[in-house]
């Protein structure tokens, strides 16, 4: 086989390989994340009660990982490819709005008998 010069995209140096090693990764932190988080709702009561923890560090952390990892998918693509994804996060956004709304609607009482007719009936 002939060796891979230096624009080859499947040299020593390709993206694609660089992008599956960010997302292992990522996936390698999320499985332990959900690890830790089932352990920790099989714990009774912490020792400080239900209290929420006053840091979120490691939280932070973890959405930092997966927003470089978009950043770094985001980089890859053509400005074009960008465009369309964009346009498409945008239409799912808007499609999501409309199911919730939809949904609410749904959810709230109806106002009954606002059209009705009402006619007095004789008692006699």
């Amino acid at each position: 086989m002939a060796e891979p010069h230096a624009g080859d995209p499947l040299g020593p140096d390709d993206p694609l390989e660089t992008l599956r090693d960010r997302i292992q990764a990522t996936h390698d932190a999320a499985a332990r994340l959900a690890e830790e988080t089932a352990r920790r709702a099989r714990q009774a009561v912490p020792p400080r009660g239900w209290e929420t923890p006053a840091s979120g560090a490691q939280a932070t952390g973890e959405l930092g990982a997966l927003v470089e990892l978009a950043s770094a998918v985001r980089s890859m693509l053509p400005e074009d490819i960008q465009h369309q994804l964009a346009e498409l996060v945008r239409q799912l956004l808007v499609l999501i709005r409309s199911l919730l709304d939809w949904w609410i609607s749904r959810l709230e009482p109806a106002a009954r008998g606002r059209d009705a007719e009402i006619e007095d009936i004789p008692i006699a």
